[in-house]
C-alpha cells in the first residue's frame, strides 16, 4: 500500500462522525476543505443528533431471562450554542513509525471562549424493581474546548510549577503504530481539555432547576511536560501540555488485551455545586497510573 492510500485510509478513520452513516461519494465541497502537502489538514463543522441509543444485554435482564435488559440514552445533541461545532486544523501525517493525527482546534474561541462543543443527553433510562425502564435524569456538558484561557492559565500556574505560558490553543496529537515485534497496535496520545460545566439533573419530568442539579464547574485536564509524549518531567516542567496516555492493543486467547497502559494528567475543578450551592473546589495534580486490562465475554 503506497503512502497515498495510507493517507486516504487514515483520513477516513479520523473524519468519521460519532454515528455510522451510509457510504456516500465525497463531493467537491468536502474535498475543498482538505489541503495536502506531505500530509493533509482537515477543517469541519457539524451538528450531531441521535434520537436514541440502546445497549441490550445478550444474557437478558437477570429476572425473566426472556426479556433483554436495556440501557437507553435518548435525545443526544452535539452542537455549539445551538449552532455548528467548529474544528479546524486537524492534521494527518504518515511518519516513519506510524500515523500521526494532530488535534483540531475545537471552537472558534476568539476572545469570549464560549463557542466550544456542547453535549446534551435528555434522558438516561435504566430498569427498576418493577421491571420497567425509567429515566434517572439528564446530563449536559457545556462548552468543551482545548483553548487555554488567561484565567485557567493563572489557576494552573498558581497550583503547579508551570510558569511563563501564553493563552491559546493547546494542541496535542495521537500516534498510531504497530508493535516493534509481533502483531498488535500501539496508541499514544495527549490532549488538553477545558469544560465549563457538567450538570446532572434529577428532575422527574419537571423543568430543570439548580435545586435539583449537581454541577461540576470549570474542569481543566492537562499535564506538565516540555515535549510531546514525554512524561519524564510531569512534576517539574514549567510548560502546560495535554494529558498523556498510551497503551498496546492485542487479541490474545479470545480476550481483548490492553497492555503497557500509562496515563499522566492533572485535573483542576473550580467548583462543585449541589443544589445551587458550592461545596468547594478540587485539584488532582501529577496523577500517574500504569497497568493492563483484559476484556472478554462471560
Amino acid at each position: 500500500m503506497n503512502n497515498l492510500k495510507k493517507l486516504a485510509l487514515a483520513t477516513a478513520i479520523a473524519a468519521a462522525p460519532l454515528t455510522v452513516n451510509a457510504l456516500e461519494a465525497l463531493d467537491d465541497e468536502f474535498l475543498g476543505d482538505i489541503t495536502g502537502q506531505e500530509g493533509i489538514s482537515i477543517d469541519k463543522t457539524y451538528i450531531n443528533t441521535i434520537e436514541e441509543f440502546q445497549y441490550i444485554d445478550g444474557d437478558g435482564d437477570g429476572s425473566t431471562g426472556a426479556a433483554a435488559g436495556k440501557i437507553v440514552i435518548s435525545g443526544i445533541t452535539i452542537d455549539s450554542n445551538g449552532s455548528f461545532v467548529s474544528e479546524t486544523g486537524q492534521t494527518i501525517d504518515a511518519t516513519a513509525n506510524g500515523v500521526r493525527i494532530g488535534n483540531a482546534a475545537i471552537g472558534d474561541i476568539g476572545t469570549d471562549a464560549t463557542s466550544g462543543k456542547d453535549i446534551r443527553i435528555n434522558g438516561i433510562s435504566l430498569g427498576n424493581a418493577a421491571g420497567a425502564l425509567a429515566s434517572v435524569g439528564s446530563v449536559t456538558i457545556d462548552n468543551q474546548h482545548n483553548y487555554l484561557t488567561a484565567t485557567d492559565m493563572a489557576t494552573i500556574e498558581g497550583l503547579t510549577e508551570a510558569t511563563g505560558n501564553a493563552a491559546g490553543y493547546v494542541l496535542g496529537a495521537t500516534m498510531i503504530s504497530s508493535k516493534t515485534s509481533g502483531t498488535g497496535v500501539v496508541i499514544t496520545s495527549e490532549s488538553f481539555s477545558h469544560i465549563d460545566s457538567v450538570t446532572y439533573s434529577d428532575h422527574d419530568g419537571a423543568a430543570e432547576s439548580t435545586s435539583n442539579s449537581v454541577s461540576i464547574v470549570g474542569i481543566t485536564s492537562f499535564r506538565q511536560g516540555s515535549t510531546e509524549n514525554s512524561t519524564a518531567d510531569y512534576l517539574t516542567s514549567t510548560d502546560i501540555r495535554g494529558a498523556y496516555s498510551t497503551m498496546t492493543i492485542d487479541v490474545e486467547g479470545g480476550k481483548l488485551v490492553l497492555s503497557n497502559q500509562e496515563s499522566v494528567s492533572s485535573t483542576i475543578i473550580d467548583a462543585i455545586n449541589i443544589g445551587g450551592t458550592s461545596v468547594g473546589s478540587l485539584a488532582i495534580l501529577g496523577n500517574r497510573s500504569t497497568g493492563s486490562t483484559s476484556v472478554y465475554a462471560h
